[in-house]
């Protein structure tokens, strides 16, 4: 069953997801719950679905996780509440626009080996990360490393940085997927 709606619904809510990762909720498996669906769906889509899914799930993650804009500039900047609303919904169409690349080079269309697409991923992903956050002026919130402040992975921050941890996080998702979509070879509900 290849139902749009579905696809749709889980990218939305695995958006939501990996939102919920981040303070004050801190449901930190939720990152990797979160790049999880999207990498499998992504990776069973064709190259323009790909980019449309890809784009729907960056607009899931910045639509939930960035309501502090619509407050600094209604609350704190003194603007009107439309301009307000206005502003956060340009930002949000921009920052979802990072995700695209993404979907562009990860599909059902790429000719990547199980053993090659947790690497390439995962670096797309960084570098998408260091673009976004360095990009006029830029903007390094819900950056995937950053969800994993108090774990396992603290001892790198220092030496290794956040990217690093963003790396890591995405490499055990994507692994997770190369190696759930090679076991199942006959697939009794597709979504």
């Amino acid at each position: 069953m290849k139902n749009t709606f579905v696809r749709y619904l889980l990218l939305i809510t695995s958006g939501f997801i990996y939102t919920a990762s981040f303070s004050p909720f801190d449901f930190k498996i939720g990152i990797f719950i979160s790049l999880f669906i999207y990498f499998y769906l992504i990776s069973d889509s064709s190259r323009q679905s790909s980019i449309l899914e890809s784009y729907i799930y960056g607009l899931a993650i910045f639509s939930s996780g960035v309501s502090w804009i619509f407050n600094s500039i209604y609350y704190y900047g003194g603007e009107h509440f439309l301009f307000s609303i206005m502003m956060t919904l340009v930002f949000i169409i921009y920052m979802s626009i990072f995700f695209i690349p993404i979907g562009f080079f990860i599909n059902k269309k790429s000719t990547l080996s199980s053993i090659h697409f947790p690497l390439i991923a995962s670096s797309m992903w960084v570098l998408m990360e260091i673009i976004r956050s360095s990009l006029f002026g830029g903007f390094p919130w819900l950056l995937v490393g950053t969800s994993q402040v108090g774990t396992i992975f603290d001892s790198l921050y220092p030496f290794m940085g956040v990217y690093s941890v963003s790396f890591m996080v995405v490499i055990v998702s994507t692994v997770m997927v190369s190696t759930i979509s090679s076991q199942i070879k006959f697939r009794v509900f597709k979504i």
